[in-house]
């Protein structure tokens, strides 16, 4: 829109002897007359014109940011700016393996373009980066590749979060989704009923689509997050949140855990504790007693049990209805054992 031009990715290239035109290209890029839409006639009398990308087999997609317009094949990144007379764009590359894996699988958020590319996660700030993603292996083993064009990146500014949605295994819609927080870089997954997203401008609210079931007449829009609606206002929303596997002398030594020192805090209600360990990486048999998990209530200072293991993992959850908590710092009793 800044200078007029009508540009096309992967298309037929200019002939002189054709109509229209000829031959298709998928690398190709071609724009037409400054301001005439209908002509796309290289000449020296108007601005259209054409330019084949090198680095890839063909265009993916684009999306437009601050000075350029953002251009990936299915192998690299390129710029495209207004030059002027006499090339009218100039292509700069900026990135190699790093191409785009479907069409909608990029966006530019406040100058920046994030995408999902065939095994990671990128961004373009200056330079491409790649993301350090935390659930990277997680979603790329479950991404259905052979529905892969249907991915789809959108922008929920309220919550400044970049998502996108994409076809798990064993489904030929966007079911999933995984969202990342640029501001505080943060990674969440789940399960998801949408198939496009779109941010709130005109409407005040995100617009998506969604898939209710498997007959596409009930396909719906959806306007979210509307003003004073509550759908489930009232019922009870499980929570929780689990830390990694920690150990002690990178796990040759058995830890014995017999205290725990909460620090959170919770409007009514209680939250359930545990702590799981285990001896070797794939057992899953708990040796913490008594039994969790534990009951936390606000008059919790403190909690006695006895684990051992070679490894341990922190749980905290809350099923109550009505409830709101915030879960801090933690410390524990560890202490080196043996093995009886």
């Amino acid at each position: 829109p800044n200078d007029r031009h009508l540009i096309a990715l992967r298309a037929n290239q200019f002939s002189p002897t054709a109509t229209v035109s000829g031959t298709f290209n998928p690398m190709l890029v071609r724009w037409s007359d400054q301001d005439n839409r209908t002509n796309w006639v290289p000449s020296v009398s108007s601005t259209s014109g054409e330019v084949v990308l090198t680095d890839g087999t063909k265009i993916i997609g684009a999306t437009r940011s601050r000075s350029s317009i953002h251009i990936w094949t299915d192998n690299s990144m390129w710029l495209m700016s207004f030059a002027g007379p006499p090339f009218t764009f100039k292509f700069t590359p900026s990135g190699t393996n790093c191409g785009l894996i479907a069409p909608h699988a990029a966006v530019d958020y406040n100058g920046i373009s994030y995408w999902m590319g065939y095994d990671n996660f990128y961004k373009y700030d200056g330079q491409v980066r790649t993301l350090p993603c935390t659930v990277r292996r997680f979603i790329f083993d479950r991404l259905n590749m052979n529905q892969k064009d249907k991915i789809f990146c959108g922008i929920n500014s309220e919550f400044k979060e970049v998502i996108w949605l994409y076809p798990s295994i064993n489904s030929t819609e966007c079911d999933s989704y995984v969202v990342w927080s640029p501001d505080e870089n943060y990674w969440a997954y789940g399960d998801s009923i949408f198939t496009t997203f779109a941010d709130k401008t005109v409407f005040g609210n995100t617009i998506t689509t969604g898939l209710q079931g498997t007959n596409p007449a009930s396909n719906k829009l959806f306007n979210n997050e509307v003003q004073d609606l509550y759908t489930a206002d009232g019922v009870a929303m499980s929570s929780f949140i689990e830390s990694a596997d920690f150990d002690i002398e990178s796990g040759n030594e058995v830890m014995f855990l017999n205290r725990v020192i909460p620090d959170f805090n919770l409007s009514d209600g209680n939250l359930t504790f545990s702590i799981k360990t285990k001896d070797f990486p794939e057992s899953n048999v708990s040796r913490e007693k008594p039994n969790p998990p534990h009951t936390v209530t606000n008059s919790t200072a403190k909690i006695d049990m006895r684990a051992r293991g070679r490894q341990g993992r922190v749980r905290v959850s809350c099923n109550s209805a009505g409830t709101s908590w915030k879960w801090g710092s933690i410390r524990l009793a560890i202490q080196p054992d043996g093995r009886r």
